[in-house]
């Protein structure tokens, strides 16, 4: 069960770039959870309750959320946490003073262990290069996750992983029985109001990492596979924005540009548009959810690909975290760089893009640079590469 009091903040590393995203943290006693007989209803009932209460509405969609919105085919998997939990934090809500109470969550002694062996991932990826030579997807977005007991505070771990390894999108989620700890660095939505009443959506994708060292970035900048990754994603954000935005309003407003990240550097791309006067927030989750960058493209059939080989189901990983304000704005990050903490286990997801002329090895490798903060922010070594 879902304890009746969350738990939320959310942080930015610099506000500059993305402003209003950053929350004090504060307790919430007004939940929306998912209901499984009918998804939708909840999300319609958020946009609802948008505009009609002050405050804001934090919570995460789990990526699990697109079997219901883009429908690609019955999962084989069966997901284990709700499909997503919105958290209403307003100015009668009490703020976190150190004081109250956070919500316990039991620890464990459960050594490292990942889903995938290094063999079996790279088997994966090889599968993955075969579906590509046979004309199934262009790129697909490939997953593994690591799981270890939890031995201290999860809240702790935010905060040191935080303050270690600040993130463009950072934010802590507490329900009761399981919290996120996230540290993403990419923008899946951002909706601003405009002074003419319209209002301008913005997507930023990320395709191509390096480890933060000398020369790599350059080494990024001048990548022709890295370059081509992004561009495929950027097509796909393009078309997908198209579908809710007014004609001729979609634009890549900033080319690929090289960003430099606490422990890596990422390729990324701006795409902006104006939405449609009668969009809503659900129409727009339906055109878009999950993101481009984190399935693939075509983006159902790389979906479908990714339930075959991933063998447990992704939850909020990959999905996204963010708030509806009740002036209509909002921002969701990719829950990607991000921790499930759950019956004593802290679960771990990292993945990357694989294309036509991907290495297995260096794909698998990458996972393990995209893993590297949490890691040191939970105190354990990073496992090995495969070379």
């Amino acid at each position: 069960m879902l304890s009746s009091m969350a738990f939320v903040r959310l942080d930015s590393s610099d506000p500059t770039v993305n402003p209003g995203w950053t929350l004090p943290p504060a307790f919430s006693d007004r939940i929306i959870v998912c209901d499984r007989d009918n998804p939708l209803e909840g999300l319609r009932r958020l946009q609802e309750l948008q505009s009609r209460r002050p405050g804001r509405w934090v919570g995460f969609l789990s990526y699990d959320l697109a079997q219901v919105l883009e429908q690609p085919r019955p999962s084989r998997h069966n997901p284990v946490l709700p499909l997503y939990v919105f958290a209403h934090v307003g100015p009668d809500q009490p703020k976190f003073d150190g004081k109250l109470q956070l919500p316990h969550h039991r620890h464990s002694d459960v050594p490292l262990r990942a889903d995938f062996t290094p063999t079996a991932y790279l088997a994966a990826v090889q599968r993955c290069k075969d579906y590509i030579a046979a004309g199934d997807i262009y790129q697909v977005n490939l997953s593994q996750r690591f799981t270890v007991g939890l031995r201290q505070r999860p809240y702790q771990i935010y905060q040191r992983l935080m303050q270690q390894y600040p993130a463009l999108y950072g934010g802590y989620l507490d329900f009761g029985d399981f919290a996120l700890i996230c540290n993403s660095p990419e923008l899946f939505l951002r909706v601003e109001p405009l002074s003419d009443g319209r209002r301008r959506v913005t997507t930023r994708p990320i395709k191509g990492t390096r480890p933060r060292a000398p020369g790599m970035d350059v080494e990024l900048r001048d990548s022709i596979k890295d370059q081509a990754e992004l561009n495929m994603i950027v097509d796909l954000e393009r078309n997908d924005l198209g579908r809710v935005c007014q004609i001729g309003s979609v634009k890549v407003t900033q080319p690929r540009v090289i960003e430099a990240h606490p422990t890596v550097y990422h390729g990324v791309a701006t795409i902006e548009g104006i939405l449609r006067s009668e969009v809503t927030f659900v129409d727009l989750l339906c055109a878009t959810f999950p993101g481009g960058s984190i399935t693939g493209a075509p983006k159902i059939r790389a979906m479908q690909i990714i339930d075959e080989l991933e063998p447990v189901p992704r939850g909020p990983y990959c999905g996204a975290i963010g708030f509806l304000d009740a002036d209509g704005s909002m921002q969701f990050n990719i829950a990607i760089r991000t921790m499930v903490v759950a019956d004593g286990l802290v679960h771990i997801h990292v993945g990357g893009g694989i294309v036509a002329d991907s290495d297995p090895a260096a794909e698998y490798d990458e996972t393990l640079i995209k893993a590297r903060a949490m890691f040191a922010a939970l105190g354990i070594a990073t496992p090995e590469s495969c070379e």
